[in-house]
């Protein structure tokens, strides 16, 4: 992104004129001791979310909540892709399955030609603030379309559309046909997500492995990844209920025991 656009993201300006006019309050509150509080407050808070809509910010809550996992080295019963949901809806066309969708089932469909005698299991029922608009099956088909693309066979792939979510993903599976609890999963998502998603699937099934999606590649560090940024935003809040699901799921766990 160029240095004009970083510097007109509308995030960026509201905050910077935030923190200017609450100085300047601050500076002419007078010896009003709640109003100089409640200045300082508010400067406290706009600092806070500017440091948390960095991209800095949001690189280091991704960091912390990536699980590096093994290679697999034994042939796994199944490969389960957890849907990542669907892309922005684009006008006049279907909803496109989401860059981690698309990540998980081609980084999926590369570990399946090491050991094609898998299957492959997309899972997930479609939802979102438009389920009503989806097919239940529609966002597992979406993936299973992307991955025949990507070189497996129809009659290797599995849909689980009953789960809406990564608690859901294991017992949804074990109501299909042919799956128990000894059977041999691989789990494929992102790094960020494998904590949690490996966490549920350890609680239902004894062999279960995580394949992660590879992460991109390392940037420089510019002077933008200090600047506060709309989709920086977007991104830390993405990571922060990451880590605020992965704690719920645990404590769900333990109240259930």
């Amino acid at each position: 992104m160029s240095s004009g656009k970083i510097l007109t993201d509308p995030l960026l300006l509201a905050l910077t004129l935030t923190l200017l006019f609450s100085a300047i309050a601050l500076r002419r509150s007078g010896p009003d001791r709640r109003n100089r509080q409640a200045l300082l407050a508010i400067l406290g808070l706009t600092c806070s979310l500017w440091l948390f809509s960095t991209p800095i910010a949001a690189e280091l809550l991704e960091r912390a909540a990536t699980v590096s996992t093994a290679g697999i080295d034994t042939e796994p019963d199944l490969i389960v892709v957890p849907g990542g949901g669907f892309a922005f809806p684009l006008e006049g066309i279907d909803d496109p399955l989401s860059y981690d969708s698309t990540r998980r089932v081609l980084t999926a469909a590369e570990l399946w030609k090491r050991y094609p005698s898998a299957r492959l299991v997309m899972s997930g029922r479609s939802g979102g603030v438009r389920a009503a608009e989806h097919r239940p099956d529609e966002m597992a088909s979406q993936m299973a379309r992307l991955a025949e693309g990507a070189g497996v066979p129809a009659d290797r792939i599995l849909l689980e559309i009953t789960s809406t979510n990564t608690r859901e993903h294991p017992a949804g599976l074990l109501r299909m046909p042919g799956i128990d609890r000894m059977t041999s999963i691989v789990v494929v998502t992102n790094g960020w997500h494998m904590r949690r998603a490996l966490g549920e699937f350890h609680r239902h099934f004894r062999e279960a492995r995580g394949h992660a999606v590879p992460p991109p590649p390392a940037k420089r560090r510019r002077w933008s990844d200090f600047v506060p940024g709309a989709s920086a935003l977007q991104h830390a809040s993405k990571m922060w209920s990451e880590w605020l699901g992965t704690v719920w799921y645990e404590i769900l766990a333990i109240s259930n025991r």
